[in-house]
């Protein structure tokens, strides 16, 4: 976990408040108690010693005693007080993934993926997964919560792709916006990479979907051969567009 410059993003704005909430001598003295509740805690002087060392420590078994005792001292004050502390330390690993999320999926909200994020962790804090877990702790909570992002990311694309109950899929929608095309072509190259469809059946419903849009009809507007096949190849991508993900052709 490493140091990062404050850009204004939502989560550089939560780190602020956060931060700004330890001055107040109520959670300040929360602090104390936690510190001061084991040992590998209570060699620590302050939150910004322990906050610099869980960020910038790449020794496993060191950060491994820090973070179990946070995990182990969240019951000694029901006011957050020790989740705020694991949240501080994981920002710039949860501003990272966040960033390589919108650099993949730029049309996604900021606001979203940040929300994400900071639930996906302290969903984790409470996890069994995480409480049985004796090493590499860190390293844990950081795959989960990059892992996590992508996950949300990926949902998120697809229901704005392909919405089964929204007829999002409608080859004769001529009000498609400029984003919903690019995210279309998106899907379906992506679809063509991992085997679900073939270049032909792509460059099919692509065809449809321009001549469509123009003033005439296709050549085979009325083969019934054509349409069934183009509906078809709807229902496949419908079929896809529901599942968690796009399945990997068999090697």
């Amino acid at each position: 976990m490493s140091e990062r410059p404050c850009c204004g993003c939502p989560l550089c704005r939560i780190e602020t408040e956060l931060l700004t909430e330890f001055l107040d001598s109520y959670r300040l003295e929360n602090c104390r108690k936690i510190l001061a509740s084991a040992p590998e805690l209570a060699a620590f002087s302050g939150l910004g010693p322990l906050l610099a060392h869980l960020r910038l420590c790449r020794d496993a078994r060191s950060t491994d005693g820090i973070l179990r005792a946070l995990l182990q001292a969240k019951p000694i004050l029901a006011d957050g007080t020790a989740e705020r502390i694991v949240l501080l330390a994981f920002l710039p690993h949860m501003h990272a993934a966040v960033r390589l999320v919108l650099r993949r999926y730029p049309q996604l909200s900021p606001e979203d993926a940040s929300q994400n994020v900071l639930y996906s962790l302290l969903r984790f804090l409470d996890s069994d997964q995480l409480q049985r877990r004796r090493d590499y702790l860190g390293f844990a909570i950081a795959r989960r919560v990059k892992r996590a992002a992508f996950e949300w990311a990926e949902h998120e694309l697809r229901s704005l792709v392909l919405e089964p109950t929204a007829d999002a899929l409608d080859l004769n929608g001529n009000h498609d916006s400029f984003e919903r095309l690019v995210l279309l072509r998106h899907f379906l190259d992506r679809a063509v990479r991992r085997g679900v469809l073939n270049a032909d059946e792509l460059d099919l419903l692509i065809q449809f979907k321009l001549e469509n849009g123009s003033n005439g009809d296709p050549p085979d507007a009325h083969s019934n051969a054509h349409r069934q096949r183009l509906k078809r190849l709807v229902l496949k991508l419908r079929r896809l567009a529901a599942t968690r993900s796009v399945p990997r052709k068999p090697l």
